[in-house]
């Protein structure tokens, strides 16, 4: 093993992932930083300066709140700004249907003149550092200001507790968490006693690849269970990703984060939800989003999305590349690479501190072939080859050779959430540049046992690979390891 160590680039902690004015992601470095995150310590939560916009307001958004709440507040009042009156009802309508006791919350609208627009500047003028960091108003039409004010022990409101890693929609929900062929028994079980009972399955969701363990449903086997008891199935393929996978045929609706990797700078915010003409529901469906949808996307967020967005199939098929690279470089370094080869760890010369590496290219492989995305045609050819994805997930021995590797590992390290509260996590999910995190220490650190149930245990660490150059990110790798492997020495 090399003993050149590589370039570090890991941010410090607190600082905006990637170094950018809008930045979806803070640093937090070191293994410690993300256990004493989740416990709300000061020392690290104090030192966040940017976070996921869906739980971390941005600065200049605070102090926006902060100035309609002096302008138009009344004493003892916050604000909140909504993007339209329908999302400022809702907000206002939830603390008065969950409060216990009678509470005041009231609506406000303020529009704001036109500012004067330059006859010399167009959108498609736009570089890339003005789209992301110079997001000016629109300069044709005035800006309403949807206000929502409430008094601060409205802040303490929160829904009914739920079971740990499920939302509770509805009347309930079956949660699945393996991702196997061998759930397709319990999910054709559970589908015909909700039929029976009268309360019928309404839909299934699932990833394309899972998160974290990189695995892919059978959905042509779910499919058929679906049209058998009739319920839709909704496919989350951001970790594919629709340059490597295609699920459209066996889905109802396919949902795509247009945050992560197709925009791939991660200084925007989006998302996507695709309706499959072929279904039997498709009609009430589209009606339904006719009825209900919303265009509230920011234009200069909309440049600043198309802007990331170019060149995405060549981006995607470079980091294709480099993540099935570092992770065949890992496999082959771990118990599950020498058990596969007839390998004990008596009979190698080291013991590894690798258990197993997560990767579509090994997880399910038959079914995530079947969706690989193919030619339209025999004489088509796709620009650029389908691939296995960004994701891999590394199972270390113990938790402390996991705490070795990523302290010790180059890159940036940190999640696409930042808030203090909430199980609603969005972790690293693919950027142009390579991020890792411990994954279960932020997802799941207040229900550790139960994640260890589903296969999923503390001592992992998740890496989205990115752009950088291949023996960049291996060298990354190499010196990481090389750490991990002197921390289960018996003298350490």
């Amino acid at each position: 093993m090399s003993t050149v160590e590589p370039t570090m680039i890991t941010s410090e902690l607190g600082w905006p992932v990637p170094y950018l004015p809008h930045a979806i992601s803070v640093s937090l470095p070191k293994w410690e930083d993300n256990r004493d995150f989740k416990k709300g310590e000061a020392r690290v939560v104090d030192a966040l300066t940017t976070g996921y916009p869906r739980f971390m307001l941005h600065d200049s958004v605070k102090l926006l709140f902060r100035l309609c709440e002096e302008k138009f507040g009344l004493p003892g009042e916050l604000c909140m700004l909504w993007s339209s009156a329908k999302a400022a009802e809702t907000q206002r309508s939830f603390p008065l249907t969950h409060s216990l006791s009678p509470i005041a919350v009231r609506t406000a609208l303020h529009v704001l003149s036109s500012p004067t627009p330059d006859p010399h500047k167009a959108p498609e003028d736009l570089t890339d550092d003005q789209a992301s960091g110079n997001r000016e108003p629109c300069p044709d039409q005035p800006l309403e200001l949807h206000m929502v004010f409430f008094p601060a022990e409205c802040r303490l409101l929160s829904t009914p507790s739920s079971t740990p890693g499920t939302p509770k929609w509805g009347p309930g929900c079956h949660f699945l968490g393996f991702g196997a062929d061998d759930d397709l028994p319990e999910v054709r079980r559970v589908a015909q006693e909700a039929a029976s009972s009268g309360t019928p399955i309404l839909a299934l969701f699932c990833e394309v690849t899972t998160n974290p363990l990189l695995r892919t449903p059978n959905m042509i086997e779910l499919r058929k269970i679906a049209d058998e008891f009739d319920f839709l199935i909704v496919a989350d393929e951001t970790i594919g990703n629709f340059v490597n996978v295609d699920v459209m045929e066996y889905s109802d609706i396919v949902l795509t984060s247009l945050t992560k990797v197709l925009s791939g700078r991660g200084d925007v915010m989006g998302g996507s939800l695709v309706l499959n003409p072929q279904r039997r529901h498709y009609a009430v469906l589209r009606d339904l989003l006719k009825s209900t949808y919303e265009d509230i996307f920011w234009h200069e967020d909309v440049v600043c999305l198309e802007l990331n967005s170019r060149h995405f199939a060549h981006r995607m098929d470079v980091i294709n590349r480099n993540a099935e690279a570092v992770a065949d470089w890992l496999w082959c370094r771990s118990e599950a690479y020498d058990a596969a080869r007839g390998e004990t760890q008596s009979s190698i010369s080291e013991k590894r501190v690798i258990k197993k590496v997560f990767f579509p290219k090994w997880e399910t492989r038959e079914n995530y072939d079947a969706y690989r995305r193919r030619p339209a045609g025999g004489e088509v050819a796709p620009l650029y080859p389908s691939g296995f994805g960004s994701f891999f997930t590394i199972w270390f021995s113990d938790e402390v050779t996991a705490q070795a590797f990523f302290d010790n590992l180059g890159c940036d390290k940190g999640p696409t959430w930042a808030g203090t509260q909430g199980a609603d996590i969005r972790l690293s999910l693919g950027m142009n540049i390579t991020l890792a995190c411990a994954y279960v220490l932020l997802a799941h650190y207040d229900e550790l046992d139960w994640a260890a149930e589903w296969g999923v245990p503390t001592n992992v660490v998740r890496v989205s690979t990115g752009m950088e150059d291949t023996e960049t990110i291996l060298g990354w790798m190499k010196h990481a390891l090389a750490a991990a492997e002197k921390a289960a020495e018996p003298s350490s």
